[in-house]
């Protein structure tokens, strides 16, 4: 069986669903006018850009590496189903999926 680590820890900023930093705590509303995707960095950008007025600029590509392969084979039932459970609102919210 996995530990997870207890709530509120001293690392909880990097355990805790992400949405959490995107909606009022009160209503649990988005307080965002848009969410820019890592998977689809620059055409996101490009839209914020264009929404603000700004010029379009190509954003830099650094510290690439080559996949190594699809991350799914990293993960075991056991580990899947513990990232699904503690990161459930976040996978609903931003649509991802295994």
């Amino acid at each position: 069986m996995l530990d997870t680590p207890p709530e509120e820890h001293d690392y909880y900023h990097l355990t805790r669903p992400q949405v959490a930093t995107l909606k009022d705590p009160l209503t649990g509303i988005l307080v965002t006018d848009a969410l820019i995707r890592f998977e689809t960095l620059q055409q996101d950008f490009d839209l914020i850009c264009d929404r603000i007025g700004k010029p379009r600029v190509l954003l830099p590509h650094v510290n690439a590496k080559v996949s190594t392969g699809d991350y799914r084979a990293l993960y075991t039932p056991q580990t899947k189903a513990l990232v699904e459970a503690m990161f459930a609102e976040d996978l609903e919210t931003f649509h991802y999926s295994f």
